[in-house]
């Protein structure tokens, strides 16, 4: 390798460049820079930094700045002669730690949006855990929780800057598809039901004759020995196939059992046109036996 000195520039010392100058690579080969005779800094032929290492890890084509020691690695930021914070890896364990506020923060626009607390709670759009905006809480306060919660100032549309609304929406595809909403003393679970979304839209029929046909039974689960009711999820799904999710007996990749779930809401249509068929026929047994 010729390392090239452009203008007029000298060196002072052992180990000092001074003036305006450009140091390159003559050839497609590394730039290095070295202490007391061990490779310290390395810039690769396609401008990879690595500190500590002669082989820059490469990530496609983002260009990398890797930092490696025996002990590990750190890239530290601070004022002056203080130390604020630090990302770090030891080949165990790596992250990021605020020194200064004891807790790490993301912001965009010169604006917090999320913080790591120093209790391990992941608060998004607010600063403190509890009574705020948008709180999802991970970790010790409280344990093994997760804490969503909703406030807002004056109405809007949806009901978006109430108080009392959507709490979380599930969507598939970019269409919703249900949420979970809340108000002062009740929290809901909602499924799409809009009419604008349906078609061929008729009375339910026969609803009695599936009632009948369902199997509910008692049962105990196997990992608790606690007793339970309800239904089998496949002869469900025999009677009510909405009502029921996945297959009987299917496995994942792996041969691991990957096991249906029952919702019992689908069942509310069901069982009320099956009471109405029901009472349908009581008023006609009553206006035949005056």
């Amino acid at each position: 390798m010729t390392i090239t000195l452009n203008g007029t520039g000298t060196v002072t010392g052992a180990n000092t460049l001074t003036n305006t100058n450009t140091v390159t690579s003559a050839t497609a080969t590394a730039l290095t820079l070295q202490s007391a005779g061990t490779t310290a800094i390395t810039v690769d032929t396609s401008q990879n930094v690595g500190i500590g290492t002669t082989s820059p890890t490469v990530y496609g084509t983002y260009k990398t700045l890797e930092v490696k020691g025996t002990g590990g690695g750190v890239v530290q930021f601070g004022t002056g002669s203080t130390t604020a914070a630090y990302v770090y890896s030891d080949g165990t364990n790596s992250g990021f730690n605020n020194l200064v506020s004891g807790y790490m923060n993301f912001a965009t626009a010169g604006t917090e949006r999320m913080r790591i607390d120093s209790s391990g709670n992941l608060l998004v759009g607010t600063t403190s855990y509890g009574g705020a905006t948008n709180v999802a809480g991970f970790g010790a306060n409280p344990v093994g929780q997760i804490a969503v919660e909703r406030n807002g100032g004056a109405a809007g549309v949806f009901n978006r800057f109430t108080s009392d609304g959507n709490l979380v929406i599930f969507r598939r595809q970019g269409t919703t598809v249900g949420s979970i909403d809340v108000t002062a003393t009740a929290t809901s679970y909602v499924t799409s039901s809009d009419y604008r979304l349906k078609e061929d839209i008729a009375p339910m029929t026969g609803a009695l004759a599936t009632v009948q046909s369902l199997k509910p039974v008692t049962y105990k689960w196997k990992s608790t020995g606690e007793n339970g009711q309800g239904f089998i999820a496949h002869e469900l799904q025999t009677v009510v196939p909405d009502a029921v999710t996945g297959e009987k007996d299917a496995v994942d990749i792996e041969g691991n059992p990957h096991y249906q779930g029952i919702d019992t809401s689908f069942l509310v249509a069901t069982l009320t046109a099956a009471i109405q068929e029901l009472n349908a026929k009581f008023e006609e047994y009553k206006a035949t036996h005056p």
